[in-house]
């Protein structure tokens, strides 16, 4: 389901496919997806051996150097994209012939962390970013981006496509899917939308389910990746 997220992904178990209306589309075994606006279907045919990674914009270009221009919205094959060659390194070095255990696991993510934390790039582009995402988040989502243009001395188009460029989507698309990060994680969701109808639509929008077919396994996983 939309996040806001970057997704990077590798896949070390069987082949696993997008599906998109009736056809499945095989997902490399590197992958790089930006922000998406709408749930997508992920089917696994056997076993699953992989690890992904999210990262929050302001995170995604603290890390990189580089906007992936070549994002469309596709799981996009990244094992040759110089961008993110230490990163396929490094992830592929640590799964060579590594033992199975929740202990083993627990070194991988220990050193990814450590990764990570080497390469951190402080860079101005940073920013903007980050003040757009908190600006965003501190109105739980319910902006209005004529006031937000504002705030960051932008016209309404020249805030669209400042924002287009960092986060692949318009203001208010990203910002309504972090309303519905906040709403899903209070306690009266239906608080954040017009009316019952405008909530269930959302719901059904970002999860492909109505309120009432989301058990509360459901909900626990989605309040998981929300977070």
């Amino acid at each position: 389901m939309p996040t806001g997220h970057f997704h990077v992904a590798y896949n070390f178990g069987a082949p696993y496919f997008l599906k998109r209306d009736i056809k499945l589309n095989k997902i490399p075994e590197s992958l790089f997806m930006g922000p998406f606006k709408e749930p997508m279907i992920v089917a696994y045919s056997d076993s699953v051996k992989q690890i992904g990674l999210a990262f929050t914009p302001l995170g995604f270009y603290t890390f990189f150097d580089k906007i992936p221009n070549f994002f469309n919205e596709m799981a996009m094959d990244i094992s040759n994209v110089e961008m993110f060659y230490d990163l396929n390194h490094m992830i592929y070095a640590l799964f060579i012939d590594h033992d199975e255990g929740s202990e083993e696991i627990n070194r991988i993510i220990d050193q990814i962390e450590a990764y990570f934390l080497e390469t951190l790039n402080h860079k101005d582009i940073s920013l903007e970013i980050g003040e757009m995402m908190s600006y965003i988040n501190s109105h739980e989502g319910q902006i209005d981006v004529t006031q937000m243009a504002a705030y960051f001395s932008y016209s309404v188009s020249g805030l669209k496509r400042r924002f287009k460029k960092y986060f692949f989507m318009s203001p208010k698309a990203y910002s309504n899917i972090i309303k519905f990060r906040f709403a899903m994680a209070d306690e009266t969701p239906q608080s954040y939308f017009y009316d019952q109808a405008h909530f269930i639509k959302n719901v059904k929008k970002y999860t492909t389910l109505n309120p009432g077919e989301l058990s509360e396994t459901d909900a626990l996983t989605l309040l998981q990746m929300l977070e």
